[in-house]
């Protein structure tokens, strides 16, 4: 068996007309192939080896990509909810005012031998324009953006997955998209309400003894599916 080294990008996010396109490394990609397992007892409560039977395979893959430029980086469209094996679940922008921007995914894929059908329910997930060195006020509540630390920008799309008589996979489908954004900032004052549709979850303005007054929000929200 070779040996090999450095990051793959098994979801083909990277690369001239792809999603993240050429403003991107993909520094981790880990793909997890899990299987669902069942077995009984005996009569006196002992396992019974040859009932250990395992099913219903999946892949499920985490990746992780960081910019490799400074300046503001074009709005990004990702599709997934198609008729496709593969299915994204998630996408989450992390931001830092000392550091390059972040991109993490997560997303699963049901291999050939056990891949049923998705039913097409396509959407695009759209990540806004953002800096790829430092950090944005998506939400647009802060007096000044210079004054923001760090952000976060999450967006998510729900999969239901069901399996046929034998516990095999049978059908699924993706409905449910949500967007949370976290802002944190260097600021005394209470930041104000995003602007519809984004809903307030909280706001923080927490006071420690060793550094500037400082305030967060986290906002939600939701968005209609596919016509």
């Amino acid at each position: 068996m070779g040996k090999n080294y450095g990051a793959v990008d098994h979801l083909n996010m990277t690369g001239s007309g792809r999603p993240l396109g050429t403003n991107f490394y993909c520094v981790r990609c880990v793909p997890t192939r899990a299987k669902e397992s069942a077995n009984e007892t005996n009569q006196v409560g002992e396992y019974d080896p040859d009932t250990h039977h395992s099913f219903n395979e999946v892949i499920r893959y985490e990746a992780e990509y960081v910019s490799k430029v400074r300046t503001e980086i074009s709005a990004i469209e990702i599709t997934t909810g198609s008729g496709d094996a593969m299915a994204v679940e998630s996408v989450v922008l992390q931001q830092e005012n000392k550091k390059y921007a972040r991109i993490r995914m997560t997303a699963h894929e049901h291999p050939e031998q056990n891949f049923g059908e998705h039913l097409d329910n396509e959407r695009t997930i759209t990540l806004p324009a953002f800096l790829g060195f430092g950090a944005n006020d998506h939400l647009g509540v802060f007096e000044s953006e210079l004054d923001v630390q760090r952000s976060e920008y999450n967006i998510t799309v729900g999969h239901e997955d069901d399996s046929n008589n034998v516990g095999e996979h049978l059908v699924g489908r993706s409905q449910g998209e949500m967007h949370r954004v976290t802002v944190e900032a260097i600021t005394d004052e209470l930041p104000d309400e995003p602007t519809a549709p984004w809903k307030t979850e909280d706001r923080q303005t927490p006071r420690l003894n060793n550094e500037q007054y400082r305030a967060s929000i986290t906002a939600s929200k939701l968005v209609a599916g596919p016509v």
